[in-house]
């Protein structure tokens, strides 16, 4: 469900944001939500959970799923 907000934002801070959306085809707001997801994601980190960015999006493993997957590519090459 989507919902409409306000907030109050650096008026400079509010034009970046808009001609980036513009530049890549994007809604204002569709940038804002992709913004708060990152974010939030990246402080649910912060509590122990660990998370890798890609390009393809983000992926939830632990740090020995990590370590092993390190591991494991490394002895393959």
């Amino acid at each position: 469900m989507r919902r409409k907000v306000g907030t109050i934002v650096d008026e400079e801070l509010l034009k970046r944001a808009k001609v980036r959306a513009a530049q890549e085809g994007k809604a204002f707001s569709e940038l804002l939500g992709a913004a708060l997801e990152t974010y939030l994601s990246r402080r649910a980190g912060a509590s122990g959970e660990r998370l890798v960015d890609e390009g393809w999006g983000v992926f939830r493993i632990t740090r020995r799923e990590l370590r092993q997957a390190l591991k494991r590519d490394l002895l393959e090459t």
